[in-house]
């Protein structure tokens, strides 16, 4: 494979990263190698909804309600909860359905509400099932900007608009549920990566980051190559590079400090108030 060990960029991912952070192992392999890592490129939500598809492997490959499914049957239903738990998907949902039935079928519902409510409440349900098994921390990200994505200059205004309506509509509705999700379980805590401003991060301060292209990719196909990669936001048409990679991480962080500080601080006000009631 032309990409960096399997990953569908030039070196690695964020959550790679995120665990270089921490300074834990790195064991995004999968299961079947023995590591922790369920997730698959081109996963949607759920197959019976909207078909994933992986270009690697030219085939469908487990959802995330699939891959939910064996995580759990593979732990046999005891979850850590203290492992954090990570949900990234979206993209992938809205792509498919612009593409497979937006553009290509005559007569299609386009009731894009239905969808990204129905993609949405999907991720809170898997997350349910997990805290059904024990998981008791998660880590979940947004949609990015589709509109503005590498791929986007090979798209049409009416497919670009349809973009903008999927994934503001996901990332609004996600935050209600999430926010349902964590008031009706208040020993889960759910951090938000923002993978939306992550990125419109990129593009609106490239020149201060040092990125000079942020709308056409380094690989526009196999062949093509470029240099130096340093300069890209985008590996191919679809997928960032290691560098952004980075930047996105910096955003899951960031969530997780910043939810820890909230924590921290309702600690201080509950025992304040202790120590108020006692006096």
């Amino acid at each position: 494979m032309w990409s960096y060990d399997g990953r569908y960029s030039n070196g690695r991912v964020w959550e790679e990263y995120l665990l270089q952070f921490f300074e834990l192992p790195n064991e995004l392999k999968p299961s079947s190698q023995g590591g922790t890592n369920h997730a698959y490129g081109g996963a949607t939500v759920d197959n019976s909804y909207i078909d994933s598809f992986s270009t690697y492997l030219q085939d469908n490959v487990p959802s995330v309600k699939e891959q939910v499914t064996e995580y759990i049957d593979n732990e046999e239903g005891n979850l850590s909860e203290d492992r954090l738990h990570v949900i990234y998907v979206g993209y992938n949902d809205y792509w498919f359905y612009v593409h497979r039935n937006f553009t290509t079928s005559d007569g299609q519902d386009l009731n894009f509400t239905n969808v990204y409510t129905n993609v949405a409440t999907s991720i809170v349900e898997q997350m349910d099932r997990l805290y059904t098994s024990g998981a008791r921390k998660f880590l979940v990200g947004n949609v990015v900007n589709m509109s503005r994505w590498a791929e986007s200059e090979l798209q049409p205004q009416d497919v670009l608009d349809s973009y903008d309506m999927l994934v503001s509509g996901h990332n609004e509705i996600l935050e209600h549920l999430l926010s349902d999700f964590e008031a009706k379980h208040d020993d889960a805590v759910v951090y938000r990566q923002d993978n939306y401003h992550a990125f419109d991060c990129i593009n609106e301060n490239k020149n201060w980051i040092g990125i000079k292209f942020v709308d056409v990719p380094c690989h526009p196909t196999q062949e093509d190559s470029c240099e130096p990669i340093f300069n890209y936001a985008f590996w191919d048409w679809y997928h960032p590079t290691t560098r952004a990679h980075f930047i996105a991480s910096t955003f899951a962080l960031q969530s997780i400090y910043d939810k820890e500080m909230e924590r921290v601080e309702a600690s201080r006000y509950i025992m304040k108030s202790s120590l108020r009631k006692r006096h």
